[in-house]
């Protein structure tokens, strides 16, 4: 019973609700066609599902500085806070990967907190077109080909620290 029970899961599993990643510079959308909430990088990782008039729904996910993420906007616990958008991160310090720009007042969802950065989720819609299976000399994969070896595990920096974690302003 127990092994049809899983069969089913699986079955029923959507397919797209893979990792995919980013191809090209791309708005993240609050509905298909809609209002932009943030602009996400080429090489970035995304979890895609529902596909709806050539725009695919996605979850996007990363790190931003806990001083730049204020109280709830509509139906999310928390959004951005900063009055020129704010970075998402790879990991929780400024020298990570840039994976988005998130627009000011964007609802976030906190996955954790770790000292002075927090995790966050959020789901929007971006062009079909504008993901998929990354090239074998995609963007990223170059950046981390000429990075050194890893070094040992660091401390979370505190964005006071280094450089803004604020948008330059145009």
């Amino acid at each position: 019973m127990m092994l049809a029970t899983l069969a089913l899961a699986i079955a029923a599993a959507d397919p797209l609700g893979a990792q995919t990643v980013v191809r090209q510079v791309t708005p993240l959308l609050a509905t298909p066609g809609g209002r932009e909430l943030a602009t996400i990088h080429d090489g970035t990782p995304v979890r895609a599902a529902t596909v709806r008039q050539g725009f695919t729904q996605v979850t996007l996910d990363g790190y931003i500085a806990a001083s730049l993420v204020g109280g709830p906007r509509d139906s999310f616990p928390n959004a951005v806070r900063a009055q020129g958008g704010a970075r998402l991160r790879e990991a929780g310090n400024t020298a990570a990967t840039i994976l988005a720009d998130l627009r000011d007042g964007m609802g976030l969802t906190t996955i954790s907190r770790r000292g002075d950065w927090i995790r966050i989720a959020h789901r929007g819609w971006l062009a079909t077109s504008a993901h998929g299976r990354a090239p074998a000399s995609s963007h990223r994969r170059t950046r981390r080909a000429q990075t050194p070896p890893p070094q040992p595990p660091q401390p979370p920096q505190s964005p006071a620290q280094t450089r803004p974690e604020t948008l330059p302003a145009p």
